[in-house]
């Protein structure tokens, strides 16, 4: 939570200056609806750091990065809801691939393989730590998908950085009060304990998936190709 607290109050400050002195009027006429979806994608992308990076603490980086990493494919199931878009039969076989690797990733997380798969029980394997970082995972993606959604529609209204200046900011104040309410510590930090320690030391811990979650990542990265491949333009390329 201090990580994703930090990270966008940085990031809305460095913006802050710039947006008042070359976006100002814009920023003065923004109107009630773009400042309300600029509300909701901030808090969809709160959602979306809280919850991915909070995941890191529960869960393998393997297993987080790859069901974060759904993002694409929950755009497409609420697409025709918002967006009026339809989903096509390449879209919809993409997240049926990405769903099983996500309960493989899910069972990866949970069971064992010793002369054959053993699951705990439905209470035991809900309960288990590694299942709720999966969860906080998938929440993450939902976010991300949500933030991405309402950016379609803002987009067309408001200059970019105005765009992410005013969700960087929603964002930022929802994840101060996450980490405030949560007890975070957002200051005062002791030596050798910077905000970014947690990424790192995943990074450098040399973890080794077992084979059942290798092979559940391939499959949602592979429902995410399949859901995103376009056929090549059959016609000639202009002169």
């Amino acid at each position: 939570m201090t990580i994703a607290a930090l990270r966008l109050s940085f990031a809305s400050l460095i913006l802050t200056p710039f947006v008042l002195a070359r976006y100002r009027r814009q920023l003065l006429h923004v109107g009630v609806r773009n400042w309300l979806l600029a509300f909701a994608a901030g808090s969809f992308l709160a959602l979306h750091f809280a919850t991915w990076i909070s995941s890191l603490e529960f869960t393998s980086v393997a297993s987080s990065v790859a069901l974060v990493q759904t993002t694409p494919l929950f755009v497409a199931i609420f697409s025709p809801l918002l967006l009026k878009e339809t989903v096509g039969r390449k879209v919809a076989a993409g997240l049926l691939i990405s769903i099983l690797g996500s309960m493989i990733i899910a069972a990866s997380d949970a069971c064992t393989w010793k002369a054959g798969l053993q699951c705990p029980s439905i209470a035991t394997f809900i309960e288990a730590e590694a299942v709720r970082g999966d969860m906080l995972a998938i929440f993450g993606a939902l976010g991300a998908a949500g933030y991405l959604l309402i950016g379609r529609k803002i987009q067309e209204n408001l200059d970019l950085i105005v765009y992410i200046f005013l969700v960087y900011s929603t964002s930022a104040f929802w994840l101060l009060i996450a980490a405030f309410v949560s007890g975070a510590k957002l200051t005062a930090f002791s030596s050798g304990e910077p905000v970014a320690s947690t990424i790192w030391a995943y990074i450098f811990l040399e973890e080794t998936p077992p084979a059942l979650r290798i092979l559940g990542a391939v499959l949602v990265l592979m429902g995410i190709a399949v859901a995103a491949w376009r056929p090549p333009s059959a016609e000639k390329p202009g002169i």
